[in-house]
């Protein structure tokens, strides 16, 4: 990006981009009707891997069939989407601040949709549900945080593009066979694991690294890991109160979910002010109510459906009131950057 607010850099080192571009959205865009606002192709992605995701929630079973071949499709149609936006945009002179703007503040949203899916997908238990979906939404939280602090957009090897294609195809095969299939176990007798916990620990680990990764290189630079605290702090939270059962595996994902889409809006939003990330106080008031929880439950205090309301109603209006006070703020920084662009 060469706009003076949005500018960063972007070090992309995925495996099948620069051939997916080359073969899928290169020779498709063309197609597109000049006309059609980039944004609105944004839009219609998110909304079709939504799409997938509700009726993959709705009416996916065990056994597979039809919602999962459903999912699969949606995935590979939002993918196009999510590539074809800014090509268009690009090949049609309608690039703009709000779009790209627009791309990022919805991944935050698709990641979540991706990490589900995959646990569907592996027929993975509630606890490792919630787990995939936390460290893949807080990758994602830690990445904007890392573009707001240095500058860098950093990608690795296993991307966007990659973790679709490996979505799509364990929606084929749960969808063949059921889920079940990722129960087979493999290796010598007596240490034996399933294909299911395989996947969920490499899934895992990988989000891990790319977390640890963006302060690292932070840290290499120069730059200070403050406003990093408590981005990792409230997952560490959330996942100790949902293994010790001060919270369920539901409500930690909600209320992780909306931690770190606030977190990866705040960062996007602080980059548009040109301001590096503060600590964000509420965020550690946050992490200090989960932590009287955890003391709560380890004295025997009672925990349940009323602790679990409490907390997502909570954590919703918390973290859902000051993003849209964030992306208030950040939709006129990038209305003006783009008005002024046309003037």
């Amino acid at each position: 990006m060469k706009n003076d607010r949005l500018s960063y850099t972007v070090t992309d080192r995925s495996l099948l981009l620069p051939s997916y571009k080359k073969l899928i959205i290169g020779p498709s865009v063309p197609f597109i009707p000049r006309r059609l606002n980039p944004n609105a192709i944004t839009h219609g992605g998110h909304l079709i891997n939504l799409l997938g995701f509700g009726v993959l929630v709705a009416f996916g079973q065990r056994s597979g069939g039809w919602p999962f071949f459903f999912a699969m499709a949606m995935v590979q149609l939002y993918n196009w989407c999510d590539n074809a936006d800014g090509a268009h945009a690009r090949a049609t002179g309608q690039t703009s601040a709000m779009g790209e703007f627009l791309d990022h503040g919805l991944d935050l949203f698709n990641a979540t949709y991706i990490a589900a899916m995959g646990a569907m997908a592996v027929g993975a238990p509630p606890v490792w549900t919630f787990v995939m979906i936390l460290v893949v939404v807080g990758a994602a939280a830690a990445t904007y945080w890392e573009q707001a602090e240095s500058g860098m957009f950093q990608l690795g090897w296993l991307n966007q593009i990659e973790s679709v294609f490996a979505l799509s195809l364990l929606l084929v095969l749960s969808g063949t066979f059921g889920v079940d299939i990722f129960a087979h176990r493999i290796g010598p007798v007596g240490f034996a694991v399933s294909i299911r916990e395989l996947l969920m620990v490499f899934l895992c680990g990988n989000a891990l690294v790319s977390i640890l990764q963006g302060p690292y290189r932070v840290w290499r630079k120069g730059g200070k890991l403050t406003a990093f605290v408590p981005l990792a702090g409230f997952g560490i939270a959330v996942f100790l109160c949902a293994a010790t059962g001060a919270l369920s595996a539901l409500a930690a994902t909600i209320l992780g979910v909306a931690g770190y889409v606030f977190l990866g809006v705040r960062s996007l939003a602080i980059r548009l002010q040109k301001r590096r990330p503060p600590l964000e106080r509420g965020v550690v008031l946050s992490i200090g109510l989960l932590a009287a929880l955890l003391v709560y439950r380890a004295a025997g205090g009672a925990v349940g459906v009323g602790s679990d309301v409490l907390a997502v109603i909570s954590g919703l209006c918390f973290f859902g009131g000051y993003s849209a006070l964030n992306l208030r703020d950040a939709t006129r920084v990038v209305k003006s950057l783009d008005a002024k662009k046309a003037a």
